[in-house]
């Protein structure tokens, strides 16, 4: 393919004509992650949200160990890293207020396996 003649001049490029933008696709969340999401949020608590009082998750077994163990879970696997929070205690005091400790069962695991 020799170059244009006049060096305003461009080739048509066929394939970057047919290329279009894709928008990524979402992850598709599990049953575990979307039960866990809806105890948080009645307490006023997102999941990977942006204010400080939000849980940051960093490993999605989280979902899975507080459904199987409780409170207990949602302890150990805070000290495993596999969440944080940046302002801890508001997120507790959020969670202490919504009572969300009465609606984490360790039989919800069941539910959701």
């Amino acid at each position: 393919m020799s170059a244009p003649a006049n060096s305003t001049e461009r080739l048509a490029d066929p394939i970057a004509s047919e290329v279009t933008f894709i928008h990524p696709r979402k992850k598709k969340t599990s049953r575990a992650e979307r039960v866990v999401s809806e105890l948080f949020a009645r307490a006023d608590i997102e999941i990977n949200g942006d204010r400080p009082c939000d849980i940051k998750v960093h490993d999605e077994r989280f979902y899975h160990r507080i459904l199987k163990d409780g409170t207990l879970g949602f302890g150990e696997s805070y000290m495993k890293s596999w969440w944080d929070c940046d302002d801890i205690e508001e997120m507790c005091a959020r969670a202490i207020h919504g009572r969300i400790e009465t609606s984490i069962r360790p039989s919800l695991g069941a539910l959701v396996d």
